[in-house]
């Protein structure tokens, strides 16, 4: 009689994970004359990468069964991500979505105690486990604007009472354009007093602010006069004690020597340095 001839079925292992070398081939035989020797080459049937591997299947009678098997392996795990930036500096409001190829699904993901719906704007390191237990790392990087800063210059007002003071503002940070708000006072003609102001840039950041308007204290004058001693005489004076405004200050008495004053109404206007005036009369006797 004549042995039946070699058969040979295989159970394979496939690679879990892209590049590994942790694929397997387990051969079952029969037919043929038993004890029976596997020969792969240089093949390790037991760590085997992607590929197709050759094997000879030689029986007890120095039969030969050649065949081959092919090894898989899934695509390399890829990670790419689609990200908003943070809106307003140092708010939490970033985001990252991710899309995932390769690998094995289901996925899971680790963000390392991270909310990629409500990221700050740093380098974030997410990790994506596959089925398999195949890894991949991506670091997405958020971004944030400039901290939304804003500096002033001021003209205070001139003379007291007037409503001619100016703050202009210096704005820098956040996204441009930038709006100013300050409500219901206009920045060119600014009483003495304490104004508020909100800046508003692009993405809708704000920061608000006051500027201090001042003013000098009000003209004030003290006559100190003098009346002549005898009837027709010019020997009545006048001192003005100016305070308030800003010095130094011009008197105008249209001509007249305030040292040597007859009887009379002397008018006179005093002017400070930022132009304001003050009028009066003084009555000697």
């Amino acid at each position: 009689t004549q042995p039946t001839a070699l058969n040979v079925s295989s159970t394979l292992t496939h690679i879990s994970c892209k590049g590994a070398n942790n694929g397997s081939a387990i051969l079952s035989n029969s037919g043929g004359v038993a004890p029976y020797s596997e020969n792969w080459g240089t093949a390790n049937p037991l760590a085997l990468s992607a590929g197709t591997y050759a094997y000879t299947i030689t029986d007890n009678n120095n039969c030969n069964y050649t065949d081959s098997i092919t090894i898989n392996e899934p695509d390399s795990l890829i990670i790419s991500a689609v990200t908003t930036n943070v809106l307003c500096n140092g708010n939490y409001d970033g985001t990252a979505a991710l899309n995932l190829v390769g690998g094995t699904p289901p996925y899971t993901t680790n963000w390392g105690g991270s909310n990629p719906l409500a990221l700050n704007a740093k380098s974030h390191l997410v990790s994506v486990t596959d089925f398999n237990s195949c890894t991949a790392q991506k670091t997405i990087i958020i971004t944030e604007p400039t901290l939304l800063t804003a500096t002033s210059n001021l003209s205070h007002v001139s003379c007291f009472g007037l409503s001619d003071g100016n703050a202009t503002l210096n704005i820098s940070g956040g996204i441009p354009p930038y709006k100013e708000d300050w409500g219901i006072v206009d920045s060119t003609k600014l009483s003495a007093a304490t104004h508020t102001y909100t800046i508003t840039d692009s993405n809708k950041c704000t920061i608000q602010d006051q500027v201090i308007i001042t003013e000098p204290t009000a003209l004030n004058v003290i006559e100190v006069v003098k009346n002549i001693k005898c009837f027709g005489e010019n020997n009545g004076t006048v001192n003005l004690q100016i305070s308030g405004g800003v010095a130094p200050y011009i008197q105008n008495w249209n001509g007249v020597n305030t040292n040597s004053l007859t009887a009379g109404i002397y008018p006179y206007i005093i002017t400070d340095a930022n132009y304001c005036v003050v009028g009066d009369s003084i009555n000697v006797l």
